[in-house]
């Protein structure tokens, strides 16, 4: 079993170095599916429930969709290969996982979008007259936020498609 599973990680890095960028990525997050079956129920549930709040989370500005969809692969990868292939080969949600996976880096689109949906936040808080302290906590927090994504560096053209 080791012999495999060591064999598997070769070529899954292999695929990844040597792979046409307009190819879907076949990589692996991390290409261990557990052999117990309540820990794959597990893994399951947690990737629908993140994947669940990643779709939500593109319509609703309070959810953020990137964080959830990595978590989802992740879970995914432990609990189906077939699922996390299809979910890191999504036409939609496939392309920030995988330049998160391969590059670290999150688009410069993502980078807007997060960027207005923290002042989007911050502007109900203020709208709905939140205490002052509370809205100060969060823009600690969205400046935090913030820094992150923009400190984040962006994938190569290539990797957008």
């Amino acid at each position: 079993i080791w012999n495999i599973h060591t064999s598997r990680i070769r070529e899954s890095s292999h695929r990844i170095s040597k792979q046409n960028p307009r190819e879907p990525l076949t990589f692996d997050m991390d290409p261990r599916v557990s052999t117990s079956v309540p820990m794959r129920w597990v893994y399951l549930t947690a990737g629908w429930v993140s994947l669940a709040l990643g779709v939500l989370g593109v319509v609703l500005p309070l959810l953020p969709t990137t964080p959830f969809l990595i978590l989802s692969a992740f879970a995914f990868g432990k609990g189906s290969d077939r699922l996390h292939h299809w979910l890191t080969n999504h036409r939609t949600f496939g392309p920030p996982i995988r330049q998160w996976a391969t590059y670290r880096a999150i688009s410069r689109r993502a980078k807007w979008l997060g960027t207005l949906s923290l002042g989007v936040i911050l502007s109900i808080s203020l709208s709905l007259g939140v205490t002052p302290w509370i809205v100060g906590l969060q823009v600690t927090v969205c400046i935090g936020v913030a820094l992150f994504l923009w400190t984040r560096p962006e994938p190569p053209e290539q990797a957008n498609r």
